[in-house]
């Protein structure tokens, strides 16, 4: 007789699909039994540190991988700074849900079922829709006998005083003060600094990690914690996940070592045959991955539920200026003093300080007709801790996206803007290419390691050329306050030198590299040229790229540059705080033309300043820049030195 013909099995994207639609062989719970043994069956997940959407990266869980990252870029928040919350956000998971046996299946759906970890905040119609769905579904039987544990916990979250525990592990820079084992922080209003350095006011990452796991050991049964083995193990990696740099990233793999499945006496519920104990006999391979599936659907939850919001909502984390990329915490009660003083000190002149204040603070009335009247929008700043001062780090590629308080709210609402960047990029092209025309008008500056290379050699050869036997130094210094102290109006009188023409064209064209293994490209803009043109080699030099033309061109006016510019130097709105300020001395930093203006206005203090004192004789190949220099005046000097800085 012939063998029995076995049936063919259905492609694995057929299964799927018929699972989905609740086709033949899918029956509700069953199959969900059967989703949480199978770590990679389970759509992407939407996981946060808060239970909320509008602050949360999307964490793909298809397959569970240990090599998936722990997100920890939302440390380094400022909003919840300025909130003042102490303990869990007010829209965290356990604070939003209710203790009874519906909160208890969202809480476990949302540590064990990555496709259904929705937000607890403001729902939209589509979030709306979502919710219903996640109702509609049903608990596996595997995870129900965890649902006492699940109530436990959203009971004990909301009596959990974490403003003692802060207080315990974590005293405030002025409890310390009281107690002696810290300097004063005082502020020292004339200098605009404190009178000691600021990180030594910082928390250490340990006392943070012991504030952490008080807090979890409160909240959490002992049962979901397991043996001490593991608790010391998942401290450990706490740890371990606050010590991180700033751009490091901790990977699943890291967060789970050293923790022993045979330890954890949830995963068996009672019935199964282990009685809640997974150490008792041998335990088949298909249950080893479920185990192991759901440790790290479980171990994620803390990190993204637990660890980050409790960070993030008491603690301010920042890298420091010389201190490379190690992460530095400041509680926020501290934070918010020190930031307060020091934009006081920007928006007030020190006594006896000639350069005057370089904020001030917009008046509610002021505010709602320069946003009417400006195009450009808001520089977002933050505070960088510098020794006993700060740096004001301005960041203008970033969209404004700012729900106004009510003060500055008006009849706007909400103040949305395209990036100041990206509104300034037709400016920048066009002022580079006039640049470009001009050999020698940026002086000495260098904008690559090829710049230095050519001016440095053209030099040196001269130098052997004269037969010269001077020894040459390389000195290392830095402009004090350089973009604070240059003058706006003498940097606009120079870009209405350089535009000479009415109007120019601008020309988009795409670059594709393929020096790696995936396909790069970016799209560039140009003025005036564009390839198969012979002159737009001359500056636009791409090595090992291709160079494709997009066939999109536009014209600009040289008078609407001009004006996004004055408005740009003139009427630079900065947000810090909460709060709306305009620079009144100086020009912006972190915008694409700040680069080339510092340049332009540091090659006028050469051609005015320093050229004459050494008697240096007008080069022919850039009498056109000495001609350009001379014809907008030199830079004003102040008390005998020159404005520019010490």
């Amino acid at each position: 007789t012939a063998a029995k013909k076995k049936p063919n099995r259905p492609p694995s994207w057929k299964r799927r699909k018929l699972a989905e639609q609740g086709g033949e062989g899918t029956s509700g719970g069953a199959d969900r039994d059967a989703e949480m043994e199978d770590c990679g069956a389970n759509d992407e997940a939407e996981g946060s540190a808060f239970g909320s959407r509008k602050f949360a990266p999307s964490v793909k869980t298809n397959d569970v991988s240990g090599l998936l990252k722990i997100p920890r870029v939302y440390l380094y928040n400022m909003k919840s700074c300025l909130l003042g919350t102490v303990g869990f956000p007010r829209r965290h998971v356990l604070m939003t849900l209710a203790d009874d046996s519906d909160g208890a299946d969202q809480l476990l759906m949302d540590m064990f079922l990555s496709d259904l970890r929705l937000g607890f905040s403001k729902r939209t119609t589509a979030s709306k829709k979502a919710t219903a769905t996640t109702s509609a579904l049903s608990l596996p039987r595997s995870l129900r006998h965890l649902k006492p544990l699940a109530r436990h916990m959203i009971q004990k979250a909301k009596v959990c005083n974490c403003a003692k525990l802060l207080q315990e592990f974590c005293p405030s820079p002025a409890e310390l003060e009281r107690q002696g084992e810290l300097p004063s922080a005082a502020w020292d209003p004339q200098q605009n600094a404190a009178k000691k350095d600021i990180l030594e006011y910082s928390t250490p990452p340990k006392h943070i990690g012991d504030f952490i796991w008080a807090v979890f050991r409160f909240i959490t049964p002992k049962k979901l914690l397991g043996s001490k083995h593991n608790q010391k193990a998942l401290k450990c990696a706490v740890m371990k996940f606050l010590c991180k740099k700033h751009y490091e990233e901790m990977t699943l793999d890291e967060a789970v070592f050293k923790l022993k499945t045979k330890e954890f006496s949830w995963f068996c519920p009672p019935g199964c045959g282990g009685e809640g104990k997974t150490g008792s006999g041998k335990v088949p391979a298909s249950q080893q991955r479920k185990f192991a599936g759901l440790l790290k659907r479980w171990v994620l939850w803390v990190f993204t539920r637990v660890v980050a919001p409790l960070t993030h909502a008491n603690f301010y984390a920042t890298d420091a200026e010389g201190k490379g990329t190690t992460v530095y915490y400041f509680r926020h009660d501290f934070w918010r003093s020190i930031s307060k003083h020091y934009l006081a000190g920007l928006c007030g002149a020190a006594p006896g300080s000639i350069r005057g204040p370089m904020l001030e603070q917009v008046k509610a009335c002021d505010f709602v007709e320069a946003v009417k009247k400006n195009k450009l929008g808001v520089t977002h700043v933050r505070l960088l801790p510098k020794g006993k001062g700060m740096r004001l780090i301005s960041n203008q590629s970033k969209a404004t996206e700012i729900d106004l308080p009510e003060p500055y709210s008006g009849n706007i609402g909400q103040l949305v803007r395209p990036p100041i960047n990206a509104s300034l990029r037709e400016a920048f092209c066009v002022i580079q290419h006039e640049i470009r025309a001009v050999p020698g008008i940026l002086g000495a500056s260098c904008f690559s390691d090829k710049d230095i290379y050519e001016k440095l050699g053209a030099f040196l050869r001269d130098h052997k050329a004269r037969g010269s036997d001077q020894k040459l130094y390389m000195v290392s210094c830095d402009v004090q306050k350089a973009f604070d102290s240059i003058d706006a109006e003498r940097i606009l009188a120079m870009v209405g030198g350089l535009l000479r023409k009415e109007e120019y064209d601008l020309h988009k064209f795409i670059t594709a590299s393929t020096w790696t293994k995936d396909l790069y490209t970016k799209t560039r803009q140009t003025c005036e040229v564009l390839p198969p043109d012979d002159t737009f080699e001359d500056g636009f030099r791409y090595p090992h790229h291709v160079i494709l033309n997009k066939a999109s061109s536009s014209r600009v006016k040289a008078s609407a540059l001009r004006e996004i510019v004055r408005e740009h130097l003139m009427s630079n709105l900065v947000y810090a705080h909460g709060k709306f300020y305009k620079q009144v001395k100086g020009i912006p930093q972190g915008s694409v033309l700040s680069t080339l203006f510092c340049s332009l206005y540091l090659a006028n203090l050469e051609v005015t300043r320093v050229f004459p004192r050494l008697s240096l004789a007008e080069s022919q190949d850039h009498a056109e820049a000495l001609k350009f220099h001379l014809r907008h005046g030199a830079v004003e000097e102040a008390g005998g030195d020159v404005a520019m800085g010490a």
